[in-house]
């Protein structure tokens, strides 16, 4: 597999609207980190992922939605509030490959507010959204398994013995 450049996201700058400007302090961007609640529980490799996470975008602030929310009610009053303010998603799945309902929300709204999407693998690789293939697990009868989350194959380029 081709490990692509952890720099492909190129996190949107700030707002700095109703800011003064002459007191505007530079910030680093903000790369929101999302993963299914079920990797929670395994606190090594989620320790790894978030260093994993850390090294790919190391000038950018993380923000890990693990311990952000206190659970689904939480999640619907405070995520459109941190959507204002992230600059990136950047995403890891289960070790199925799966995410949940409420990955593929945040993934969803993160895209339609124009913002970059990529997927952070085990082995420390960034892969761009639009290079992933997402297919819906069982009908989506699990919210908790509800999608999972695999690399396109880049078709291979005809060689002229193929031609």
């Amino acid at each position: 597999m081709t490990q692509e450049s952890p720099t492909r996201i190129v996190p949107r700058p700030r707002s700095t609207a109703r800011r003064d400007p002459d007191r505007e302090v530079a910030r680093s961007p903000l790369i929101y980190l999302a993963s299914p609640i079920s990797t929670y529980r395994d606190t090594a490799r989620y320790v790894h992922m978030l260093d994993l996470a850390r090294a790919a975008f190391p000038d950018a602030e993380l923000l890990p939605a693990k311990g952000l929310y206190s659970g689904n009610e939480s999640w619907r009053r405070t995520w459109p509030e941190h959507l204002k303010h992230i600059t990136a998603c950047l995403f890891f799945t289960d070790t199925d490959e799966s995410v949940g309902l409420g990955v593929m929300t945040e993934i969803e709204d993160c895209l339609s507010h124009n913002l970059p999407v990529s997927l952070l693998q085990d082995d420390g690789s960034v892969i761009e959204y639009r290079r992933l293939r997402i297919e819906l697990i069982d009908g989506g009868m699990s919210w908790r398994r509800y999608k999972r989350v695999t690399i396109r194959r880049e078709p291979k380029k005809a060689t002229n013995a193929e031609s």
